[in-house]
């Protein structure tokens, strides 16, 4: 399982929580074993970019 990549996103959280602790949440979901945490405001560019990042195709 080490070899595959989990992310996580969208609203994993109250919105006023999103806003007031995003590294808490973000911590908690890596600590779950999530390799990226987004944002509900992340783009599906800015996730493409992480993904090829992960991958080694940057």
């Amino acid at each position: 399982m080490k070899d595959i990549i989990l992310y996580v996103g969208g609203t994993v959280a109250a919105p006023l929580e999103l806003d007031k602790n995003w590294p808490e949440i973000e911590r908690r979901f890596r600590e779950m074993g999530f390799n990226r945490a987004f944002r509900v405001s992340t783009t599906a560019a800015e996730v493409v970019k992480a993904l090829k990042e992960d991958l080694g195709i940057a």
